[in-house]
């Protein structure tokens, strides 16, 4: 912390477990310290600030043989910019579902999707997609985090060794290990392991991700919601607003979430020295 606060007076820490809390101020400040974390070489991850996270929605009502490639150009053509089209699978059936999840760089204009009533010449019906499942890393597998954020140890799920999963030798596990709880029987992508998170339950209306939800992510604070989305133009670089610093702690929650985004977060790993 020392090394961390010389680089970073004004950083807030707080204790959390086997991590420290890294919060910063303005979106600079996080990519400059995630940087410089990465420079020195701390172990660490960072979870993405809102406004760097992409829109995600689902499309029902085509064909379930549509190909995603036609959904991706079909929606280039009618102004969006695209960044991923997914076709779901049913969990039990393992079948493909007519339900299809598309990915958008998050600015104004891409949140107008949400009032896309027709794609490739048939009625649709867009709805907001939240995961509320368990996120776990793919790299280091402990949660809360993805890979794309971790700069963890990574650790095999199959032998526990520092490597990826994906670049282990090992093609069938002979008894399962958890690497950790460190019990056998099973993994530590096993949903009733001890360490394994509990899903918290969440009121809809909370986690509800639609129009005024992802416009809300990117406005400036002190301007109204008709304001933000007068003249709206097809540019999604003029939609997106400058970064906002983080409102003052003697502010209620409630007027935080009125007028500013959360502080920016980065969870730093602390070692045991020898």
């Amino acid at each position: 912390m020392k090394i961390i606060n010389n680089k970073f007076p004004k950083l807030r820490s707080k204790m959390t477990g086997e991590y420290l809390k890294l919060y910063t101020e303005t979106d600079d400040e996080y990519y400059e310290l995630k940087a410089f974390l990465e420079d020195i070489k701390f172990k660490f991850f960072s979870i993405t600030p809102k406004k760097d996270r992409p829109i995600k929605v689902i499309i029902k009502g085509l064909p379930r043989d549509t190909d995603t490639t036609d959904i991706h150009k079909d929606l280039i053509d009618s102004g969006f910019t695209v960044l991923k089209v997914t076709q779901l699978i049913g969990k039990i059936t393992k079948q493909k579902l007519p339900v299809f999840l598309i990915s958008l760089p998050r600015n104004i204009h891409n949140a107008k999707i949400f009032d896309l009533k027709k794609l490739s010449y048939l009625s649709i019906n867009v709805e907001g997609f939240d995961n509320k499942g368990v996120t776990q890393c793919y790299s280091c597998n402990k949660f809360n985090h993805t890979a794309n954020n971790c700069r963890l140890t990574p650790r095999c799920l199959k032998c526990g060794e520092n490597h990826q999963t994906r670049e282990c030798q090992i093609q069938h596990v002979e008894q399962a290990f958890c690497i950790n709880c460190q019990v056998f029987g099973h993994m530590a992508n096993y949903a009733k392991c001890p360490l394994y998170p509990k899903q918290k339950k969440v009121s809809p209306t909370n986690t509800k991700n639609n129009y005024t939800s992802i416009v809300n992510s990117l406005v400036r604070p002190n301007i109204s919601y008709a304001q933000a989305t007068k003249n709206n133009t097809t540019n999604p670089q003029q939609q997106m607003a400058p970064p906002v610093k983080a409102i003052p702690a003697a502010k209620t929650q409630t007027q935080a979430n009125r007028v500013s985004t959360p502080s920016r977060l980065i969870l730093f790993k602390i070692l045991t020295l020898p």
